[in-house]
């Protein structure tokens, strides 16, 4: 039997953790790091299959320390760690400590060219100048009772704050296309869209 240093705990609190444990003494036992560890139960999307993931997260989050002392009463059972956990384990430590990590293991989504402020900015002002044009006189508005000018203050605004941020625009001409929805483009990033 692999004696592993690591190991699960089920406390009474309901709590499962994983930590190295580096000392058993007859009233306690002393942890180094522990982290929660909680199962997450979703459906894919694209399959509809149920799925689970392990998410694990610092048990100390709050303190300056990094060790912790629990009675043996608080201690429902000890396990060793199955690889699989201790890997995450070191992982999320290694993410906890550096935390510049996260974007090389994951990194951030670029929606593609031209879906900036600056573009959302030229269309916006195209179709201003195309209304006025061809009336000057009459004010445009909205439904909602917004104008043109209000709009293109929000932008002015958005540009100033962030301008280098993405945005997704949906062009109202797009929708009339022949192949709407069959690109990539025309579906929403946000996934919460796709889950019921």
């Amino acid at each position: 039997m692999n004696k592993t240093p690591f190991k699960v705990l089920k406390l009474r609190s309901g709590d499962d953790i994983v930590a190295r444990l580096i000392k058993n003494a007859k009233d306690f036992i002393r942890l180094e790091r522990p982290m929660v560890i909680k199962v997450m139960h979703y459906v894919d999307p694209m399959g509809g299959s149920k799925r689970e993931t392990i998410v694990l997260y610092d048990w100390m989050k709050m303190t300056t320390s990094n060790h912790i002392d629990i009675p043996r009463d608080h201690i429902l059972g000890i396990f060793d760690a199955n690889p699989d956990i201790v890997d995450a384990y070191d992982m999320q430590k290694r993410l906890e400590d550096n935390p510049s990590l996260i974007n090389k293991i994951n990194p951030p989504r670029n929606p593609g060219p031209g879906f900036n402020i600056d573009r959302i900015m030229k269309i916006v002002e195209e179709k201003i100048n195309m209304l006025q044009d061809e009336d000057e006189e009459e004010e445009i508005e909205f439904e909602a009772g917004i104008d043109f000018e209000d709009i293109k203050d929000m932008l002015s605004d958005a540009r100033r704050k962030g301008g280098s941020k993405q945005i997704e625009i949906v062009d109202d001409e797009d929708k009339n296309h022949p192949d709407y929805g069959t690109r990539y483009t025309d579906w929403s990033p946000n996934i919460d869209d796709y889950l019921t």
